[in-house]
């Protein structure tokens, strides 16, 4: 009993210590990752409407290794990231650069100088109207064609029905 509270003091002094790390670690993460700053133009979920890859029109049938589901572009200045969801449940991420009319997909580096990444592919792109994109393309060796349409996170299911519960 005469050394207890130096137990009780040295798990206060572990405890505050645990506590002002985690708050400067989220507090760093948040300065890090935050949306800040402008977004893209292209910046969003698209949906692929329709897709070819090297001629051959790719249905939308699920479990398909090639046919991407959604194409999604994240554009900040801190991080540029585009991400092929594809209907097997896979992903495939690159670095995104954006030109004019002309998207660059470069390797997941995490280097500054963009340049020196390998480029893995190109895609030139047109807008019919803001919900709609393009894209014509050589993407890691395969030419790409593909239809999107802009989605809004609302119009996902699981976010815009409520979840219903099964009663006893």
């Amino acid at each position: 009993k005469k050394w207890r509270w130096l137990g009780t003091s040295m798990m206060s002094i572990w405890m505050v210590t645990m506590l002002s790390f985690h708050a400067t670690s989220f507090r760093q993460f948040a300065i890090d990752y935050a949306v800040t700053g402008p977004r893209g133009d292209l910046d969003g979920t698209w949906e692929v409407i329709k897709m070819s890859q090297n001629g051959e029109v790719i249905p939308p049938l699920i479990g398909h290794n090639k046919r991407w589901r959604s194409l999604t572009l994240e554009q900040s200045p801190a991080w540029s990231q585009a991400t092929a969801n594809i209907l097997n449940v896979e992903r495939i991420s690159w670095r995104l650069v954006t030109h004019d009319k002309l998207i660059e997909l470069r390797s997941m580096a995490f280097d500054d100088d963009l340049s020196k990444t390998e480029l893995k592919g190109t895609l030139h792109f047109t807008r019919p109207s803001p919900k709609h994109l393009h894209i014509k393309g050589k993407v890691e060796g395969v030419n790409i064609e593909a239809k999107l349409l802009h989605r809004t996170p609302k119009s996902f299911r699981l976010l815009s029905k409520p979840i219903q519960f099964i009663k006893d």
